[in-house]
């Protein structure tokens, strides 16, 4: 695995990834060995409705007008609850899920979604 700048890459093999505080499901192929699921409560931060569709606005603009074939308009959103990021990685239903315990978790259906400890991101 390589970070985006290319300074803390990780190289072994998948076998001693859990030795590393990196777990995986792949679908399917998994080196975690799952716990009860916990009845969670998430509470989402989103940016306003306002804010958001004055930068939708904005790129129906730019696509009209001709600069970009493909866009993809995202905000941070900050989630609060009771459940950490072992739990999430747990209960989380996706076909690719990764959890490193240096506080990343990743699932992907159709985007990439990664959270930190304070961050989220979509990444397509």
């Amino acid at each position: 695995m390589i970070d985006f700048e290319q300074q803390k890459p990780l190289i072994f093999p998948l076998e001693k990834a859990a030795n590393q505080g990196i777990y995986f499901d792949i679908q399917g192929k998994t080196n975690y060995i799952g716990q009860a699921r916990q009845a969670i409560s998430i509470k989402k931060h989103p940016v306003s409705f306002a804010q958001y569709q004055q930068s939708f606005e904005r790129v129906q603009q730019q696509l009209q007008q001709g600069n970009s074939y493909l866009l993809n308009l995202t905000y941070p959103t900050e989630i609060t609850g009771n459940i950490d990021l072992e739990s999430l990685f747990n209960q989380a239903v996706a076909p690719y899920k990764l959890w490193l315990k240096i506080n990343l978790f990743a699932f992907r259906r159709n985007v990439l979604s990664i959270f930190k400890t304070t961050k989220f991101s979509l990444i397509p």
